[in-house]
């Protein structure tokens, strides 16, 4: 009865430790899509576990307790706590031997020794490679060996799917797509009501044309993405009532954050008229000076030069008779 009181009764689930009993304590593990989230044994508070993206515990707390785990690229950890038994790329370690016993019990993996115990029985001629007691093949970094055979790459970290990713990017570009036309329409009212007949604004013409023109050939570049995107048989995914609703959020909380800005002179519009300056208002604009100083010089009389006719100082002979006509 002593010795089954110390006994470990594993059960697994689609290949990984899903319970563990020892005794009248049960331990079980909680997966979802593969990664591990939570230890609840019997006998202590429910573990929340934070894993790596290929099922290394990186962090464990329960309760008051916070425990932090670091790994050698091998997966040797000074502080492995006996509570949980969770370690290395998501296996079990064994405590009272100190390796993991990978390919569900197959061989023990030793992370301080970095080498199995035990033999592979597809070496040196099949997918297990010359070295018999290798590990991923000298590389575990990039490797990892779930079934004690053969090394294969690890996980990358999980993230949008391809086709996500592309549908988000191309909602962004019909967005940005939709805002420049809202702007080229708005200079077609520059281009077409403010311009006189006497041509105020030629140049709008052709910066309304050619803003036309690249529009169209960055439309006709999303259609054919978005009809490549379609063919797969993946919709675009557009923004969820909630996202609305945190970007309005967002949008108003800014503006209000913003300082007082100064006012902005209204744009023109179709309707309003175009007054020309005069000469006189020009060079009070453009002067820079004070209304006092505008008002002094033009209190001021004018300055009147009065030219001699210039046959009479072509035949000015000396100095005197230039002296009489000043």
């Amino acid at each position: 009865m002593r010795a089954d009181k110390k006994l470990n009764r594993l059960f697994y689930q689609d290949g990984k430790v899903s319970a563990v009993k020892t005794g009248d304590t049960t331990r079980r593990l909680l997966r979802h899509g593969g990664t591990l989230l939570t230890d609840k044994s019997s006998a202590a508070d429910l573990a929340l576990l934070a894993t790596s993206h290929s099922g290394s515990v990186l962090r464990v707390v329960h309760g008051d307790h916070d425990e932090i785990r670091n790994y050698s690229c091998y997966g040797f950890e000074l502080n492995q706590s006996q509570e949980n038994a969770i370690g290395f790329n998501g296996e079990m370690l064994d405590l009272a031997t100190q390796c993991y016993a990978l390919g569900n019990g197959y061989r023990l993996f030793s992370p301080t020794a970095m080498r199995f115990h035990s033999p592979d029985n597809l070496s040196p001629f099949d997918r297990g490679g010359i070295n018999a007691y290798c590990y991923c093949v000298g590389d575990p970094t990039n490797k990892i060996d779930p079934s004690g055979h053969s090394a294969q790459f690890r996980p990358r970290p999980t993230s949008l799917p391809a086709h996500s990713r592309q549908a988000r990017i191309m909602q962004a570009n019909i967005e940005l797509l939709n805002a420049r036309r809202e702007v080229i329409n708005k200079r077609h009212f520059i281009a077409t009501g403010l311009s006189t007949p006497d041509r105020l604004y030629p140049n709008k013409h052709t910066e309304l044309a050619r803003a036309r023109s690249q529009l169209a050939k960055y439309e006709i570049l999303e259609h054919k993405a978005v009809q490549k995107h379609m063919a797969l048989g993946v919709d675009i995914p557009s923004y969820t009532r909630d996202e609305i609703l945190t970007n309005n959020h967002y949008l108003a909380v800014k503006d209000r954050q913003q300082p007082a800005r100064t006012t902005r002179i209204s744009k023109p519009t179709p309707s309003s008229s175009t007054h020309i300056l005069n000469r006189q208002e020009r060079e009070t604009k453009y002067s820079h000076l004070t209304l006092k100083e505008t008002q002094y010089y033009n209190d001021q009389q004018p300055l009147q030069i009065i030219w001699r006719p210039l046959v009479k100082i072509r035949n000015a002979r000396g100095q005197e008779d230039l002296q009489s006509l000043i």
